[in-house]
């Protein structure tokens, strides 16, 4: 079974994609801002979160290349 750029199904699934991922970027910054304002040392989380989304990035960059050729 193949996507069809206008299946509504497609863009159904790409909203809630995008909305998952917005609610935890939010979630995470908001962690990050709270426990800046205790004084907590976060110096470590960001760099771990850097790495994280460097590493996500290389692994779905063929994902994405294949999507967008089609």
């Amino acid at each position: 079974m193949t996507a069809d750029a206008d299946d509504p199904r497609l863009a159904t699934g790409l909203v809630r994609f995008f909305q998952r991922v917005a609610l935890i970027v939010v979630g995470i910054i908001g962690l990050i801002i709270l426990l800046g304002h205790f004084s907590v040392d976060i110096t470590g989380l960001v760099a771990t979160l850097g790495v994280g989304s460097l590493a996500f990035a290389l692994a779905a960059q063929a994902a994405f290349e294949d999507t967008i050729s089609g």
